[in-house]
């Protein structure tokens, strides 16, 4: 089975500058996800992204990003789910040039209304001379 879809999402900065970078976003995406078989899924997005940061005078700057990404996951034995993701950033930010971000995830689900998840991600690039890695975990309760 292939579904499609599209997406669009605009922020206005209302608040601070430090969580709204001082200027307008605007986000359009292409999303596509494929079945292989009961376990096994393929997906991805196609974004082209108006974007703005704060530059290195702290001065908000927009800029234009294509952000394409392609994720596999996976169905495991059990309530469990795992995926990895690959996402490309043709802008990391104002002023910086392109970067890449490797994303992985383990999902359980707890009963019918609780999911827990735990996260890793990493750019294999270098941006100032540093990699960026990341650890997460999350809870999701429905009610």
């Amino acid at each position: 089975m292939t579904l499609y879809g599209v997406n669009a999402a605009v922020t206005y900065p209302t608040g601070s500058r430090a969580f709204s970078a001082g200027a307008n976003q605007y986000i359009g995406n292409f999303n596509w996800s494929y079945t292989v078989n009961q376990a096994i899924g393929l997906s991805g997005t196609m974004g082209l992204d108006a974007l703005s940061g704060l530059n290195a005078a702290n001065v908000p700057q927009s800029y234009f990003a294509f952000v394409p990404s392609f994720v596999a996951s996976a169905s495991l034995p059990g309530p469990s789910d795992f995926y990895v993701e690959y996402t490309y950033f043709s802008r990391a930010d104002a002023g910086l040039g392109a970067k890449s971000v490797i994303d992985s995830a383990f999902l359980r689900d707890f009963r019918n209304s609780v999911q827990v998840d735990l996260e890793y991600g990493f750019s294999p690039t270098l941006l100032d001379g540093q990699r960026q890695h990341y650890l997460g975990a999350g809870a999701s309760i429905m009610l």
